[in-house]
């Protein structure tokens, strides 16, 4: 009987930001395998191989092998982690992308917002007021030199905005702005980090080559917790539910028996509504 060694599969999801390829898997690799198990150091046995279950040559599989002795319960697990790498179809972001998210979230009725993020929304609007204010203040009690003080900080403060918030607001915001808002300009960029990430998990399942996992563990961080949870919904949907065909009515071709036959009048219609 062969010797049994368990292995699993990590799928790391990265966050909002500007991501580099591997960037998120390495650090993640390198917090995981430190000291892993009581007496066992894994320093320097990360193994870097090419990723042939990804559409992107710029990712890598990360190994970390278990001992090499029989495996017993508690032992490390052999582990192979790989990366959801979404950034690259993030493109295109603008201002007006993240201004209609901010505008979906805040312009919506009391009601509509969820009893646990009613205080966060009311904050956000307290918040927005309070800037108004700052901003006009007392228009008509202002003079000339005030309005010219007023200027020249309102300015500065536009370019600092301009030159780092320009980054933080379209990076970063402007990920969350994009897959959390399915405005139609957005559906094609949800549709294709989606499609990636089932993708990947379809063929950790199904290649022929490489169907060697006990479990497969998914993990996401900050916006890729969101983008784990809908691809995990999705494919439960298409592997635990499979396609059955039901049976046809027991009265024929349901199709014709619903028209209405050469009898006119409320009876043929009744029947038809009946089936």
């Amino acid at each position: 009987m062969p010797e049994y060694k368990p292995r699993q599969a990590i799928v790391i999801i990265h966050g909002i930001g500007d991501q580099a390829p591997m960037q998120t898997l390495r650090s993640f690799v390198e917090t995981m395998t430190e000291g892993a198990h009581p007496g066992v150091k894994f320093e320097g046995k990360a193994e870097s191989k090419p990723d042939h279950l990804s559409p992107t040559l710029e990712l890598r599989r990360m190994t970390v092998l278990g001992e090499n002795r029989e495996w017993k319960q508690g032992d490390w697990v052999s582990t192979d982690f790989y990366e959801l790498y979404w950034a690259h179809l993030m493109t295109g972001t603008a201002w007006h992308h993240v201004m209609a998210w901010v505008a979906q979230l805040l312009l919506r009725r009391p009601s509509s917002v969820p009893a646990r993020l009613k205080a966060a929304w009311c904050v956000s609007w307290l918040v927005v007021l309070v800037a108004f204010v700052v901003v006009i203040g007392p228009i008509g009690s202002r003079s000339a030199v005030e309005w010219s003080l007023f200027g020249a900080l309102a300015g500065t403060l536009f370019a600092i905005c301009r030159s780092t918030g320009t980054y933080f607001g379209l990076q970063y915001a402007g990920d969350a702005a994009r897959y959390l808002s399915p405005r139609p300009e957005n559906v094609g960029v949800r549709q294709a980090i989606r499609s990636a990430a089932v993708d990947l998990l379809e063929k950790l399942h199904d290649d022929p080559s490489w169907r060697r996992y006990h479990r497969i563990v998914v993990v996401g961080h900050s916006l890729g917790s969101v983008i784990a949870y809908d691809a995990l919904t999705h494919l439960w949907q298409r592997r635990h539910h499979p396609k059955q065909t039901l049976p046809l009515p027991p009265y024929g071709d349901i199709a014709h028996s619903c028209e209405p036959d050469g009898t006119s009048g409320a009876t043929a219609i009744d029947r038809a509504r009946a089936r």
